[in-house]
């Protein structure tokens, strides 16, 4: 950041709706042991700005697999 240059403050994260905040805790839960085949989960869509509504909206996850996960690990995240 340039000397002078003053920061935007952080936007209030939303709340996450129970459900999807199950769902990210089971695919973590799953996947994410230390060791484990996950680098990261990016959530995105109305799921991450708070516009989540269950009978409308989908899920938009993104599951980053660190380089080493083998074909077979690939393909049960995939599921």
């Amino acid at each position: 950041m340039a000397a002078g240059a003053e920061q935007a403050p952080a936007s209030p994260r939303p709340r996450l709706a129970p459900p999807v905040a199950t769902y990210l805790a089971e695919v973590a839960s799953a996947h994410g042991a230390p060791g484990g085949p996950l680098a990261s989960l990016v959530l995105f869509g109305s799921a991450a700005t708070g516009a989540y509504a269950a009978r409308v909206s989908d899920v938009d996850l993104l599951v980053v697999l660190r380089d080493d996960a083998d074909a077979a690990t690939r393909e049960r995240v995939r599921r």
